[in-house]
């Protein structure tokens, strides 16, 4: 007896096996103490800092992030020229394999600009963007 396999059946198996390391990087990221200082009242814009961990045997790029919070998210750097700091948009950024991203003050950080301040009253979620496009969901607790 032949065991025949549908096309339609293997095609759809090749391209879930495809998908399969695709999903286990998307595992490999690590996020820890993510966090939004206290705003003032007057506040229009708010930095959140964490740290990303790759733990994979491959770079990992953020190329955006996404929030209901906010008009507008963007990765920024603080940089310092000429004796004034400035932050700097950037369209990615790489968090290199077995390697660990620190956004905090002064440094790396997620811009929200626009900010809704009725949604800021609870946690919200925050999606990181990669290039692999497998978005990492973030729980963010604003600091009161």
């Amino acid at each position: 007896m032949q065991f025949i396999i549908p096309r339609s059946i293997f095609i759809f198996c090749l391209m879930v096996m495809a998908s399969l390391p695709a999903l286990a990087e998307s595992q490999k990221i690590l996020v820890k103490d993510p966090i939004m200082p206290k705003l003032p009242e007057v506040a229009r814009t708010a930095a959140i800092y964490m740290t990303i961990e790759n733990t994979s045997d491959s770079d990992a790029e953020i190329i955006g992030v996404k929030t209901e919070v906010a008009h507008h998210t963007m990765i920024h750097k603080t940089v310092e020229k000429d004796g004034l700091a400035k932050m700097e948009h950037l369209d990615s950024v790489i968090i290199p394999a077995k390697g660990t991203l620190e956004l905090k003050r002064g440094s790396y950080h997620i811009m929200l600009m626009g900010l809704d301040k009725k949604k800021l009253a609870k946690p919200f979620s925050l999606s990181l963007m990669f290039a692999n496009g497998d978005p990492i969901q973030v729980e963010i607790t604003p600091q009161r």
